[in-house]
Order: structure tokens, then sequence, then C-alpha cells
């Protein structure tokens, strides 16, 4: 047997040159500064090429659940961290463009160890720090090192779980754009934000979580701010020193008390620009908003309010979400021209009906609302996605014909109807015109009922992906006319999904029977999945498998999803031997999916 020669390897070919190392010193830094910093500092050990690489890296970041230590010890984990940071610093060749520090409460909160932290910040003052981040201070007894104030670089600024104290000297950032505080407190005479504020002439983005328990901004004094972001405590505004914010786009408040004569509405009639408006309550009271105009507004999302809006001043909407509400329109006749996307959940509305002109609108979710007898009437003729649920007595009429045109709702999704009276205004015919219709906790029964959809009505041309999940037993679900009637009559269906949640105690052979001679003739001609959840094992179960599998001839993919119970005996074994020797129409593959429940 002839041996080939073995052919050395050529280190300076295209194949075994080291690209990495030919890179940019600044691009080697960005690639180190993705690793830990322990990974990073090791790369030293590569060559003499690499040794001192990870002293340019422009960014720092010392996290303590990086810090490789297992000790227990507060102590013990309080040295290293330290001698970590010290060394880290003195190492690096100063050139540090954003800093992260990560502090644990396993760090010692002496009184040297808050002198060691005003150590390595005033190392840094002459970095050029650009980004400075502190999360999780020691001990909130202990104050930010007020050298942080010295760097006269910053554009970003985020404190977190800390207390600090703007100094009397303090000349300001004059290029910060940033500012992110969260569970912080203000100390000292200086302790309101507004001075730190109007230092920041570039400030453009603005977050304030929880900042002290009682938050002062009197002037706010941020020409250039575009988004503000408040969350909790107590504010108090004083309007005839609050500037007009021209350039605000993004307003966001949530749970915030406003005293005095400031008011939420008398806030954001300074802000006229707003092109995304957020509040939210989520305490007992609602806060009323009423008199709104914001003719740029694009997004609008409320949450714990009690609203009187007039629509006409919100002629670009197109966002648009109320939850846990209680909502007065005004002046809907010619509105919502550039309404996309409409979320009502547990909403109240204070009159009996609405007519809502939305000719651009596509995606509509109503959930649970209003418990009193209410009609809300949508036109919209590009209507694309339709989720309904849990609505009571109250419906929503959705007329199929606007402007002689037929709505087109290509994806329905209906959770939940449980007490829909037989006098609804709602033309159910809506729902035979979806490409997708889910059925969640739908109870079927009610079409059977009252009759609101004719049998020889139920006749789903178009529809192509069909999910059923039902509330009940699958016994009940298959002796349900309307269901066997929808897949007798959907004849593109390509995708069908079934779910039930219950277990019969004793299956009745005369009503298997009875499905047997209901669903002969249904055929499956187009499907090509069948997935059928939290099966059992009973033999109703198996009759519906069988049948799909040896009356579709395209189906490519059935998937039984199998639930296992303590509380429920099921032969696995005899269930899969059984499935296994189905005829089958088609050279689907099965795939057996295992779900463990710990009932109790």
């Amino acid at each position: 047997m002839e041996i080939e020669p073995e052919i050395p390897v050529n280190l300076n070919s295209k194949f075994g040159e080291d690209r990495l190392s030919s890179l940019p010193d600044q691009l080697i830094g960005e690639i180190l500064a993705c690793l830990p910093l322990d990974d990073a500092i090791r790369t030293c050990c590569l060559s003499k090429h690499w040794r001192y690489k990870w002293r340019t890296m422009p960014n720092l970041c010392f996290h303590y659940e990086r810090f490789r230590i297992r000790s227990k010890s507060k102590e013990t984990f309080s040295k290293y961290i330290h001698s970590k940071i010290n060394w880290v610093i003195s190492k690096h060749n100063g050139n540090i463009r954003k800093l992260k520090l990560y502090i644990d409460d396993r760090i010692e909160t002496d009184v040297e160890t808050y002198q060691e932290l005003n150590t390595y910040f005033d190392r840094l003052v002459r970095s050029n720090i650009q980004v400075l981040e502190i999360q999780r201070f020691p001990n909130k007894d202990h104050f930010v090192p007020s050298s942080i104030f010295d760097f006269s670089m910053l554009t970003s600024l985020t404190l977190c779980n800390c207390i600090f104290r703007i100094p009397e000297m303090f000349k300001g950032f004059k290029y910060l754009t940033t500012l992110f505080f969260d569970d912080v407190k203000v100390s000292g005479e200086s302790a309101n934000v507004d001075i730190m504020i109007q230092l920041c002439p570039l400030l453009k983005y603005l977050d304030i979580y929880c900042i002290n328990e009682f938050l002062v901004l009197n002037s706010l004094d941020a020409p250039e701010l575009e988004t503000l972001s408040i969350f909790g405590g107590e504010l108090s505004l004083n309007p005839t020193r609050l500037p007009t914010f021209f350039k605000l786009t993004y307003l966001n408040v949530s749970n915030v008390t406003f005293t005095g004569e400031s008011t939420i509405v008398s806030f954001i009639k300074l802000c006229p620009n707003i092109k995304r408006l957020n509040i939210s309550y989520n305490k007992d009271y609602f806060q009323v908003i009423d008199d709104l105009c914001l003719p740029d507004l694009r997004s609008l999302y409320i949450y714990g309010c009690s609203l009187k809006l007039n629509i006409c001043n919100f002629d670009k909407l197109a966002n648009f979400a109320f939850i846990k509400c209680h909502i007065e329109f005004q002046n809907m006749i010619n509105c919502f021209k550039s309404l996309i996307f409409l979320h009502f959940h547990e909403v109240t509305f204070l009159k009996n009906s609405y007519t809502m002109n939305c000719p651009l609108l596509e995606h509509v979710y109503i959930f649970d609302y209003s418990t009193t007898c209410m009609i809300l009437r949508l036109h919209a003729p590009n209507l694309n996605t339709l989720t309904i649920g849990s609505i009571n007595i109250t419906w929503v009429e959705i007329p199929r014909n606007f402007n002689s045109r037929i709505i087109s709702v290509i994806n329905i999704i209906v959770i939940g109807f449980k007490t829909l009276e037989k006098e609804s205004n709602f033309d159910h015919r809506v729902l035979l015109e979806a490409e997708n219709l889910q059925l969640i906790h739908f109870t079927l029964e009610y079409l059977d009922r009252y009759r609101v959809l004719q049998i020889q009505d139920i006749k789903f041309e178009r529809m192509k992906r069909l999910g059923i999940h039902w509330p009940n037993s699958f016994l009940k679900l298959i002796n349900n006319d309307s269901f066997v009637y929808i897949l007798r009559n959907s004849p593109a269906m390509e995708d069908l999904s079934l779910s039930w949640n219950q277990i019969e105690d004793e299956e009745d052979s005369h009503f298997i029977e009875l499905f047997q001679n209901n669903i002969l003739g249904v055929n499956f001609n187009e499907l090509k999945i069948f997935t059928v959840g939290t099966v059992y094992g009973t033999k109703t179960e198996e009759v519906l498998i069988g049948y799909v599998l040896r009356n579709a001839p395209q189906l490519v993919e059935v998937n039984i999803k199998i639930l296992i119970r303590q509380d429920v005996r099921f032969m696995k074994s005899k269930f899969l031997k059984n499935v296994s020797a189905f005829k089958r129409d088609s050279a689907c593959s099965i795939n057996i999916i295992y779900i463990y429940d710990n009932y109790e």
C-alpha cells in the first residue's frame, strides 16, 4: 500500500494566515469588548502580538456574575472584586469609551470599600468616558462617587439602585443626550432634578423610574428633549414655568400621581408634536383624561383611565389600544382615517352605540369589554385580522357591505363566546370569509342553539387554516352539528388543529356510532397538516384520527400530542399500536409529542 507523504501546513498561506491579528487595533478592541472581561484578558497568552491588546479595549464591563469566584464569604469576594477592578484600571491605557459597573450585595459596604470605589472613579476622570452605567450599588447609605460629575465627555449616564448628591460646583454634561434613573435618590440641598437637567443642554432621552418619593420638576428646561418616560412616585409640575416641548415625540407616563395645580392633561398640552403616547395606571382609581388635541399622534396606549376624547383631534392615529378604561368618544362620524390597529381589552363604553369608519383598519382585537348592552359598528373594508374574545351580552357589528365591497377578513380568532343572545347584531357570516379561523373556547353549541347561522349556510369556501380549542370533552365536540358541518364545508382547508380540555368518564358507544355516521362523506382532499392535541387515548379519538388518515390524500404531517397525567389511566402502548396500524391515504409522517401534566 502506497503511503502519501505528509504535506506540511504553510502558516503563511491563505488557509493558515492569522487574519484576526491583521485587523486594525480599533476593531480588535471592539471584538474583545464582546467577550467576558476575564476571557478578553486571557488573550494576552496567545502571542507577543496579543500581549497588550486587551489594554486598548474601548468598553469595560465589571459584572459580578462574570467574576469567576465561588467563595460565599463577603470578605473574600470583596477583596477579589476590588483587586480585579484595581488591576484592570491600572493596566489599561486609559482610553475608555464605555464603562459598566454591576455590583452585588456580597461586596462589603464599609467605609473602606466606599473609599476604594472613589479611588477607581478618580482615576477614570481623564479617560474621556462617554457612556457610564452603574447598577446596584452595594449599599444605599453610601453615595455614588461625586467624581462621576467630572466626566465632562459623557453622552449617556445610567444610575440604578443608588443614591447620589449633585455637587454645588457641578458645571453640567454639555454632551449628554441620554439620562436614565432607576430607583435612585437625590440627596442634599440641590436635590431638585431640574438643576441637573438644566445643565444638560443636548438632552434628548430622559427616563425616570421611581426617583425619590416626591419628584419636583418646576422648569424641566430641556428644549432638545425627544423622549420622556416617568414611572411611579408623585410629580409636582409648575405649568406656568414649564416650556413647550416642540421636539418631544414620545411620552410615557406610568403610575404617576400629579399634585398641586399640575395634571397629566396640562402637561400633555405642552407637547403638541407627540407621535407616541403611553399612559397607564394600575391603581384603583381612574385618571381622568379629556380635551386632548394631538394632530400628529400615531400611537395611543391607555391603561386604567377614564377618557372623554374628541376623535377629530387624532387624524393621523394608526395604533389605538385601550385597556381597563372607561371611554366616551365624540365626533366619530368621519374619524380614524389612518387607523390600522385597534385594541380594546376590558373597556366600558359610556354610550350605547358607536360607529367607527376605518378605511385602513387591518387588525382588530376586542376582548372582554363592557357588561352593558352596547353595539360597536366597524366599517373596515381592509380588515385582515379579527380577534374577538369573552364578550358577554355586548357585541360587535361588522357590516358585510361597505361602499359595495365585501369585507375581506383573512384571519379570525374567536375566544370564549359564552352568553351571546340570539338578538346579537353581529353578522356571523363574516366568519365565513376567513382564511384562518381560530376558535378558542368557543361554544359551538351557541350556533346550534340559536341558529345564528343556518346549517346550510356554514360554508367556508376560502378557509385554509382551522383551529378549534374546545373547553369541554372531545365527545361533546364531535357530537356538535356545527363542528361536523364546518369540517364538511371547508373544501380548501390545508391545516387543521384540534384540542380539548376534558376526558369523559365513560364513553357511550351510541355517540361513537353516531359520530362515525355523521362524519361519513367528509373529505380532506387539500389537508396537509393535521394536529390533534391533549389526546387521552379514548376510542373516539382513535376514530377521528383513523378517519382523517384514510381520507387525506395530500397529508404530509400528523402531530399527536398525548397528555400524560397521573389521574388519567392511559394505555399508551395500545393507543400507539392502534394508530400505527391505521390505513393511510398518503405517505405522511406521524409525530408523537408527550405532554406531562403534574395534576394534583
